[in-house]
């Protein structure tokens, strides 16, 4: 009987998951264009002059709003081996968020780890609870 629950609860949790609001997920498309305008500007001068971030001017119009430290989910922060630090706590624990504080010394990476630790272990107690019922 548990593992029917179990399973019900499982597959009403997922039909809850599908968004009901799909006007979350469309955009202006003339919107986005018109603020990439700016850099694509940007791209195509530094392609012209083989410039790096470092060598732009800051009082160039053109890097206005550019932040050397802007995080990206193109280019992500320092990752130990290049796996994400979520994952690391996720598959290691607290082992993998030690690795990622001793590797990269980045508080964010770390707490980043820090939740994959804490999902994981929130999951597991979870399973664990639900299968006392």
């Amino acid at each position: 009987m548990k593992r029917y629950l179990l399973f019900f609860l499982i597959v009403w949790a997922m039909g809850n998951v599908y968004g009901k609001n799909a006007s979350l997920f469309s955009y202006n498309h003339e919107k986005v264009n018109k603020a990439l305008v700016s850099v694509n500007i940007l791209e195509r001068y530094v392609s012209a002059h083989k410039l790096t971030l470092n060598q732009l001017s800051t009082d160039n119009p053109l890097t206005k709003n550019l932040r050397a430290d802007m995080d990206s989910p193109v280019s992500p922060r320092e990752s130990v081996l290049g796996i994400p630090g979520f994952f690391w706590g996720f598959v290691l624990n607290v082992v993998g968020v030690l690795i990622v504080y001793f590797v990269t010394k980045d508080a964010v990476e770390t707490s980043r780890a820090f939740i994959g630790c804490t999902t994981i272990v929130t999951l597991i107690l979870f399973i664990y609870f639900l299968s006392d019922f």
